[in-house]
């Protein structure tokens, strides 16, 4: 998704390229296609960034309705480079300032715990997960989700005595 800096980039290009074309000048083309270019280049690092982590999570441990339990993702990286500035978070229910950032270096693991609110008893599908970035420039917003197979149990608040 693009954000505000990239439409203002896109936004002095077109014209640059448009009046390069017309004019047949070199200097506004070369311009307008360096604009473009630096946003392709950004939004294929995006992509690069996410694509080839593998995911693990594991289902949190007992807990009871109303209480948050923290749910495990462990992010590896089989690649030589590294991943940066990965932020995750839940899908739903979104959390206001839940947003976890994932740094994993060349041939590791790096681990977050996301707060996963219990809001009814009983066994529960593992919530969808978003990654999301915006390395290198924060000119382009690139995500994905993913949904964990498995489930999680929630139990009912036993009353007191």
């Amino acid at each position: 998704m693009p954000s505000c800096a990239s439409l203002v980039l896109l936004a002095c290009a077109v014209p640059l390229l448009m009046q390069g074309l017309s004019s047949k000048a070199w200097l506004p083309m070369v311009f307008g296609l360096a604009l473009m270019g630096l946003l392709a280049t950004c939004l294929a690092v995006g992509i690069q960034t996410l694509r080839g982590l593998l995911l693990h999570v594991a289902p949190p441990s007992l807990c009871f309705a109303g209480d948050t339990a923290m749910l495990a993702l462990s992010a590896r990286n089989p690649s030589r480079r590294a991943r940066s500035h990965i932020a995750v978070t839940l899908v739903e229910p979104p959390q206001p300032g839940s947003v976890r950032w994932l740094a994993v270096a060349p041939q590791s693991t790096d681990s977050v715990l996301i707060p996963l609110p219990a809001l009814r008893c009983g066994s529960q599908a593992m919530p969808r997960v978003r990654l999301e970035t915006r390395h290198p420039f924060g000119l382009l917003r690139v995500s994905t989700s993913w949904q964990p197979s498995g489930e999680w149990q929630v139990r009912a608040r036993p009353a007191p005595f």
